[in-house]
This record gives C-alpha cells, structure tokens and sequence, in this order.
C-alpha cells in the first residue's frame, strides 16, 4: 500500500483490515520521514521525493522474498500512484498488477492544477520526460479508481492513458469527491471498491 502525502500508514488501518478479511495479504509501510519511520527532511511544496520510490522498491524486494509463489500488487494513491510506478520500474516481474487511485499520468499537468488550486508553488523533482519514460515501461494489469468530482486527477487523463497504453487497463468511475473511492457505492464501507478488486484480480491468471 503507497498511500498519498498527507498522514502515515496508520490512516489505513481499517482499510487493510477489510482487504484482509477478503483473504488478501496486506503490508503497510511509511516513507521516510513519516510516522516513525527514520528522519528525513521534507519540503511542503515538493510534490513527492524519489527516495519514497526506493523505500517502496525495498518493500517489494522483501514481500517478493518473503512470498515468493504469490501474486504481488501495489495499491497506490494519489502522491503513491506515483512512487508506485517509480518502483515498479525498478521491481520489474515482482509485482503482477497495480490498483490506484488519483493516478498522476502527467507531473506538469498536476503541479498546474495543485498550483491553480491550492495557491501554491510545487517543486518537481524530476522532469516529465523521465516520469512519462516510467509510466510507459508499465507492462502489467491496471486498475484505475476515477472520481467524478477530482479536478487534480480528472478521468480524462486516465482515459488518454487508457487508449495510449499496451496495458490491460479498467477504468471505474465513480461519483464523488478526490480519493473517496472507499466511500462510495451501496452495502457496507468498503464494499464497492473491494468488489472491484476482487472483480479485477480474479481475471489475473494464476
């Protein structure tokens, strides 16, 4: 789990303990710097930090070690979409899919529209030609939560990814605020989206 910005691992608890209890292994780690995890000096107006992508890429060198005849996704949201495909360049065959949300497919495009928003100046700490490089050496299934009301990563960058990419890419749309996807649809907290994955997984060849 590469969670976005703001808070730590421990805003996850509920969400991993119901991924659980639909027989999924789940890890939890914080980025340096986050929770109580080793210091690091962090920039507010840095938009993510590249060694959050070798903190993950250690994880998934451990997980891979640890489970080595499972399948290994990486749920990625927001800021975590994008360490997400950071690492996974790195980790190549060791992860067999990825679910995200809030999915940053274009660094310039989100820091304008952060920017326009937020009122603030966003630092990126590496050009787009590098991270469009990581994005298109993605070879595996992508599951892709949209939100209606997300205005810093809107469906129709995804749906330019979607027709862009050789990956087998699912788009689900749902109506409601950034990074809510948890929230929505009908039943139990959780549920929609759990069924989506399940959904997803199943299709994902043993």
């Amino acid at each position: 789990m590469a969670y976005p910005d703001a808070g730590n691992m421990s805003y996850f608890v509920y969400h991993s303990s119901i991924l659980v209890g639909q027989g999924y292994t789940v890890v939890t780690f914080d980025y340096r710097g986050f929770g109580k995890s080793s210091d690091f000096s962090i920039e507010r107006d840095m938009l993510y930090y590249k060694e959050f992508a070798t903190d993950l890429i250690a994880v998934g060198d451990f997980i891979h070690q640890k489970f080595p005849n499972k399948k290994i996704g990486i749920w990625g949201m927001s800021m975590g979409s994008i360490i997400a495909v950071k690492a996974i360049e790195k980790l190549q065959d060791k992860i067999s899919f990825l679910v995200v949300e809030g999915f940053v497919t274009n660094l310039s495009l989100i820091t304008e529209r952060i920017e326009k928003q937020k009122g603030v100046s966003i630092i990126q700490p590496e050009k787009d030609v590098d991270y469009i490089r990581s994005i298109e050496s993605l070879n595996l299934p992508i599951l892709i939560f949209s939100a209606s009301k997300d205005e810093i990563t809107p469906t129709e960058d995804v749906l330019k990814f979607r027709n862009s990419t050789r990956n087998r890419c699912e788009i689900i749309s749902f109506e409601g605020e950034r990074l809510s996807g948890f929230n929505s649809g009908e039943g139990e907290w959780g549920s929609f989206y759990i069924n989506q994955i399940n959904k997803f997984t199943s299709k994902i060849s043993v």
